[in-house]
C-alpha cells in the first residue's frame, strides 16, 4: 500500500514536472517569437508559427530536411525566419549577408548553435559545436594533423593506395567466372555506396588508426564496421530522442544518458568511443617503447639512430606514425583535455568517413551518367594525373549539384545586424541569432550559376576567378570552414583516378536522386542503392 502511494506520488510529480516544463518553454518561445517578430518586419516567416512550442524547424530535422528548406525558400524568397527551440533564425540566400557575418566577421562570429541533441557531451566538447576559445584551442590541436604536409607524406600516400588497391582487387575478383567456366566477366554491376563505404571507412581506420584488417572486403559479404557506422547515423533520422531533445533542451542531459545507454545510437558511440580510447592506449604504449629502445640505443654505441616516426615495438610489429599521431601529442601534452580529445574525434571519425564517401558517391554517379564528360576525363587524367585541371572541375561541379554539407557556414551572430542595406528595411537581427547558409539551394541558384544552373558542367569552372566568395561552400567557409577539406579532395582525386584507369563506369538517371534525409543538415542517406555498372578497359 505504502509503495504504491510512494510510487503514485513520484509518477505524479514526474508528470507535473513534465507538463510544467512544456508550459515553460511555450511561454518563453512565445516571448521571443513576439520579440523577434517585431524586431523583423519586413523578413518573410514561414506559416507553421501556430507550432506552440516554437521548435518550427523541427519538421525540417531528419526527414526531407534539405527539400522542405529549398521549398520554403521558393515560396518566402532569398530569406526567411523560423524559430529553432526558442532562438530566433534565419535561413538565407543573401550572399553579400552571408559573406558580412561569415568571411568580413570571421573573428568574431565563430560559434555554430548548441543545441538540445540527444548527444549533449559531445556538442559541448567536440570541434564541430565548441565555441570562443575553446573552439580555438582545439581547432589548432587538431588542424596540423590534416594540412597537405601530413597527408601526402609517403607513408600516408602509401596507405591510401593500399586502401585503392584493397578495393580494386575485390572488385576484379567480382570479374572472375563466377558459373563454372573460365569466361570472365567484362561487366559487373556493383552497388556504389557500398564500394565506397569500405573504402572510405579502410581510409580512416588505416591513416588515423593504423587498423588495417578491421573492414571487410569480401563484396558478397556485409561489412560490420559500415552496418555499425551507418546504423549509428541513420537512428538520427526520425529518432525520438532527437525529437524529444529539440522540443525541450533542459532535458537534454537526461535524454543524452538514456539515449547513450538504451537507444542504438548509444550503442554506436559507445562502440566507436571504446575503438579510439584502445588506439589511444595503444599509442601511448608505442611512444613509451620508443622512449625505452631510444634510453638502450643510446648506451649502445654500434646501434643506428632510431625514427621516432618509424620503429618497430617490441612484438615486431612497426609503427609508423601518421595524421592522428599528431593530436594524440596534443592530448598527451595536456593541450586539450580527455573530453575534447575523445569527443572530437569520435565525429571526426564520421565526418571524415561520411562526408567523403557522400561525396564520391555523387561523382560516381555524374560519371555514370554523363559518358561523354567521362571520358574526357579519362583523357586528362592519363596526361596530367591526379593534377588533372579537368578532375577539379569535375570534382566541383559534383560538389556543387549534391553538396555533403547541406547547411554549409552557418553562425550565430554576437553583433546586431542591419539588414537594411540588404533591402530588408526596418529588420535587424538581434546578437544571438542563428544565421543558415542553405548550400543546397545556393549552389543551384540561376542567379548565380546562370539558365543551366541545374546541368552538370564541369566546364564552368574555367571562370571560378569571378564566382562571389560565398557562391560555392561545399566544405564550409570563414575560420570553422572543414579542416579536412584538402584530405577530402585528395582521397577523391587518387580513387577517381585509379577507377578510370581501369572501368568504364555507367548507370541510368537515377530518378530519386534529390529524394534524401538529411539529419541534423550534415550529412546526406539517400533513399534508394545507386547501382552501376562497371567494365573493365581491355585495351587503354
Amino acid at each position: 500500500m505504502i509503495l504504491g502511494v510512494v510510487l503514485l506520488l513520484f509518477l505524479g510529480s514526474l508528470l507535473a514536472s513534465i507538463v510544467g516544463t512544456l508550459i515553460a518553454a511555450a511561454i518563453r518561445s512565445k516571448i521571443n517569437y513576439d520579440k523577434w517578430r517585431k524586431q523583423l518586419k519586413n523578413v518573410p516567416y514561414l506559416d507553421d508559427q501556430r507550432n506552440w512550442l516554437g521548435n518550427h524547424l523541427g519538421r525540417y530535422a531528419a526527414k526531407r530536411a534539405v527539400q522542405k528548406l529549398d521549398a520554403s525558400h521558393k515560396k518566402y524568397g532569398e530569406t526567411v525566419a523560423y524559430m529553432l527551440q526558442d532562438r530566433p533564425t534565419v535561413s538565407t540566400l543573401n550572399l553579400d549577408i552571408i559573406k558580412r557575418v561569415v568571411l568580413d566577421k570571421a573573428n568574431v562570429n565563430i560559434n555554430r548553435v548548441q543545441m538540445g541533441l540527444p548527444m549533449k557531451e559531445i556538442s559541448q566538447n567536440c570541434i564541430f559545436t565548441c565555441e570562443n576559445d575553446q573552439w580555438r584551442r582545439i581547432r589548432r590541436a587538431f588542424a596540423p594533423a590534416v594540412k597537405p604536409v601530413r597527408f601526402r607524406a609517403p607513408n600516408v600516400v602509401m596507405e591510401v593506395e593500399q586502401s585503392i588497391n584493397k578495393l580494386v582487387e575485390a572488385m576484379d575478383r567480382k570479374f572472375q567466372p563466377q558459373d563454372g567456366t573460365d569466361k570472365q566477366q567484362l561487366t559487373v554491376e556493383f552497388n556504389a555506396e557500398d564500394l565506397i563505404r569500405r573504402y572510405s571507412l579502410q581510409l580512416v581506420l588505416g591513416c588515423f588508426y593504423k587498423q588495417y584488417d578491421l573492414v571487410n572486403f569480401n563484396l558478397d559479404e556485409p561489412c560490420a564496421w559500415v552496418k555499425l557506422v551507418d546504423g549509428g547515423l541513420g537512428e538520427l533520422r526520425g529518432s525520438f530522442f532527437f525529437h524529444l531533445a529539440l522540443i525541450v533542451p533542459s532535458w537534454a542531459g537526461i535524454i543524452d544518458w538514456l539515449s547513450f545507454n538504451f537507444h542504438p545510437i548509444g550503442y554506436w558511440r559507445r562502440k566507436v568511443l571504446d575503438f579510439i580510447k584502445q588506439q589511444s592506449i595503444l599509442g601511448l604504449e608505442a611512444r613509451k617503447q620508443f622512449r625505452e629502445l631510444k634510453s638502450k640505443n643510446q648506451l649502445d654505441s654500434d646501434s643506428k639512430p632510431l625514427d621516432e616516426n618509424c620503429f618497430r615495438l617490441k612484438d615486431g610489429t612497426l609503427f609508423k606514425r601518421n595524421m592522428i599521431d599528431f593530436i594524440v601529442d596534443q592530448f598527451h601534452a595536456g593541450k586539450i583535455s580527455s573530453e575534447e580529445y575523445f569527443h572530437s574525434s569520435f565525429l571526426l571519425f564520421g565526418a571524415a568517413d561520411k562526408t567523403a564517401s557522400d561525396c564520391l558517391v555523387f561523382t560516381l554517379y555524374e560519371l555514370g551518367v554523363n559518358k561523354e564528360k567521362q571520358d574526357r576525363l579519362r583523357e586528362s587524367i592519363r596526361k596530367h594525373g591526379i593534377e588533372s585541371e579537368y578532375l577539379a572541375w569535375f570534382i566541383n561541379e559534383s560538389l556543387r549539384l549534391n553538396p555533403p554539407g547541406p547547411i554549409g557556414a552557418s553562425r550565430t551572430i554576437v553583433e546586431p545586424l542591419d539588414l537594411e542595406e540588404f533591402g530588408y528595411k526596418d529588420s535587424i537581427l538581434p546578437v544571438g541569432t542563428l544565421v543558415f547558409t542553405t548550400t543546397f539551394t545556393i549552389h543551384r541558384l540561376k542567379k548565380y550559376w546562370g539558365e543551366d544552373a541545374d546541368e552538370f558542367r564541369p566546364e564552368r569552372w574555367a571562370n571560378a576567378d569571378k564566382f562571389h566568395p560565398c557562391q560555392f561552400m561545399p566544405f564550409g567557409g570563414g575560420l570553422r570552414g572543414c579542416p579536412g577539406k584538402e584530405f577530402a579532395l585528395f582521397e577523391m582525386k587518387k580513387l577517381i583516378c585509379a577507377l578510370l584507369e581501369r572501368y568504364r563506369l555507367e548507370c541510368d538517371v537515377k530518378e530519386d536522386i534529390m529524394e534524401f534525409d538529411s539529419p541534423l543538415f550534415i550529412f546526406n542517406i539517400p533513399n534508394t542503392p545507386l547501382f552501376m555498372k562497371f567494365t573493365k578497359i581491355t585495351n587503354p
